[in-house]
């Protein structure tokens, strides 16, 4: 770490994050820079939230001018978020830093903990706990409340916080002769578009809601988490615009969500793979290629290894 960022190794995609996220065209301080596939588009209710002098603003993208020389205006709900910051002196197009950004009430409670950890209940962790509080709104709290730093550590952990720890792809699989991942039974890893790239872990804490050791088998993709979040804390959901589904339903009674599911894949990975979607409707899970590769049909309940392809 120097100045405190993280600097990568020196490599591909396979050793570095790909820290160039922009929009179309997006003109680079220190090109050459591979441009990666996905977009981060921010809400605009969100961007309103930021003031006028915070620093934090510089890593959105408002408008820019690509690289035919037009200026482009990102508009409402189109304001894009670097996800990386360019490196100066990164070495070739897919190399870039990781900057870790962390919220400040995470900072302050971690420290909190920490202190409790070491010297069980003191009043610097009451303290830093009563700063994000404070914020938030809510009462604050005294060092004569809690007995043990068992009490403390239990309160920062919030008993009514939901904790989701869950993946964006399936593991990397590596190269032939340096396999990094094994997804068996499910198919393949990341980047494909079988069970072992688009299937991941979902695990959710939410005491006194969830029993602990509950398994859902309903199907569930991570644009589901923002409207969850939402109506877990009682927000209108008419007021927002999502493309996932709320799973309140399914945390507290495994209700079954009815939608079907898709994957949008539109670019080539490497020379194995090209664009595709997919569509999961039931059981079944259609993979539909635009280069002329055939369709494939699966049945994942009779066989998720994607082994018969009923198409």
């Amino acid at each position: 770490m120097e100045n405190g960022v993280y600097q990568l190794p020196v490599g591909g995609n396979s050793q570095n994050h790909v820290a160039h996220s922009a929009p179309p065209g997006y003109r680079f301080k220190f090109p050459p820079k591979t441009n990666f596939a996905a977009q981060y588009k921010m809400l605009t209710s969100f961007i309103d939230t930021f003031e006028p002098e915070d620093q934090r603003l510089n890593a959105f993208v408002f408008q820019y001018t690509n690289m035919a020389g037009n200026l482009i205006v990102l508009g409402v709900d189109d304001v894009r978020s670097f996800k990386y910051i360019e490196d100066a002196q990164g070495v070739g197009a897919n190399s870039g830093n990781d900057v870790p950004l962390l919220r400040y009430a995470d900072i302050l409670l971690s420290r909190a903990e920490a202190l409790n950890e070491l010297n069980g209940p003191n009043e610097e962790s009451i303290g830093l706990i009563n700063r994000v509080r404070e914020v938030a709104g809510a009462s604050s709290v005294n060092l004569s409340d809690f007995s043990s730093k068992e009490l403390i550590r239990d309160f920062i952990l919030a008993e009514n916080t939901v904790v989701i720890f869950t993946s964006d792809n399936g593991g990397l699989l590596g190269g032939e002769k340096n396999r990094v991942t094994d997804n068996a039974p499910l198919r393949s890893g990341k980047g494909y578009p079988f069970e072992g790239g688009i299937r991941v872990p979902t695990i959710i804490r939410w005491p006194g809601v969830i029993e602990k050791g509950t398994i859902s088998e309903v199907p569930i993709i991570s644009m589901d988490y923002f409207p969850t979040m939402l109506d877990i804390v009682g927000l209108d959901l008419q007021k927002f615009r999502f493309d996932g589904a709320s799973l309140l339903g399914v945390l507290k009674s495994d209700k079954m969500v009815e939608r079907d599911l898709f994957w949008h894949f539109p670019h080539y990975r490497q020379d194995d793979v090209g664009p595709y979607t997919i569509v999961r409707s039931g059981p079944y899970k259609l993979i539909y290629y635009y280069d002329s590769t055939p369709s494939e049909l699966y049945h994942l309940i009779e066989g998720v290894s994607e082994a018969n392809n009923l198409a």
